[in-house]
């Protein structure tokens, strides 16, 4: 059943031939013992791993996600990082924090700019030059400590500022995901909203640099967070999965990111690998 078969070029009894019968039996345990331990892998990752949340393309100012984070362990340096697919026209804001101090705490979009209030000032930047293509995953990530913030969009620095806010983050903010708000926790825009496809945002509690981003990035998109990196999150897509208020016709979807593909690139490997020993 896996290709191998009693026409090898090799004499019956041959010391040769049991140590390949004996791999090709070790061959097919290994497989069921990798099938055993991934049925564990939801115990061990996330229950969002293989998880998205969809945004409709119809606009409608009841689509969104909502919820108030700690921060408090963010307020000196702060990143956040995600995979989005977008299917709409729009700004797409993906990230919306606000507090009573400003609508416009932390606004994240896939489009146009980003802006950040601290206790210090606040500040913008823009990167209009940077057009993202619909039904396309791309991976964004911003990240700020006093004085320095930067965008990044699939690994690239598109948006740099040297002269960002100073001082803190403001604490005690609504989040509103897929929604822009314009005072905390509402003022919606319908022609300022996200259509797509959001995956893996994770708030971390410093400035990531640009080779940490780059590893998000080229680790793909259904690869995990670095462990490095693990400790470093205070609020995670579970939490956002779990904890979330999802409003309107926002969607849990499959993201395309099951355990059963690593069973199945592994054997397709491993069997590519005998066949060419074969030939």
């Amino acid at each position: 059943s896996s290709g191998i078969n009693a026409e090898w070029p090799l004499r019956p009894g041959t010391l040769t031939q049991l140590v390949v019968q004996y791999s090709v039996v070790l061959f097919a345990r290994m497989n069921f013992f990798l099938l055993s331990l991934l049925l564990l892998v939801p115990l061990v990752r996330g229950d969002g791993y293989d998880k998205l949340l969809r945004f409709p393309k119809t606009p409608s100012l009841e689509n969104y996600v909502l919820m108030r984070p700690d921060f408090s362990e963010a307020r000196d340096a702060i990143s956040v990082c995600t995979w989005a697919k977008i299917t709409i026209d729009s700004g797409l804001p993906w990230f919306s924090y606000a507090t009573t101090v400003s609508a416009n705490t932390l606004l994240l979009k896939a489009k146009a700019h980003n802006i950040l209030q601290t206790t210090s000032s606040s500040s913008r930047f823009h990167f209009d030059d940077n057009v993202l293509l619909k039904e396309e995953w791309y991976h964004l990530c911003f990240t700020w400590s006093p004085g320095v913030m930067d965008f990044y969009i699939n690994s690239i620095l598109v948006a740099t500022s040297t002269s960002a806010p100073a001082g803190q983050m403001i604490l005690g903010g609504t989040l509103v995901i897929g929604q822009e708000q314009d005072s905390q926790g509402g003022a919606f825009d319908i022609n300022d909203l996200f259509g797509g496809d959001l995956y893996q945002i994770n708030v971390f509690k410093k400035k990531l640099t640009g080779t940490e981003v780059g590893g998000m990035f080229f680790n793909g998109r259904c690869a995990e967070v670095e462990r490095s990196l693990l400790y470093e999150i205070v609020l995670s897509w579970d939490d956002i999965l779990e904890s979330g208020e999802q409003h309107g016709e926002v969607a849990v979807e499959e993201a395309g990111c099951n355990k059963w593909g690593v069973v199945e690139e592994f054997s397709n490997l491993v069997v590519d690998y005998l066949n060419r020993r074969r030939s």
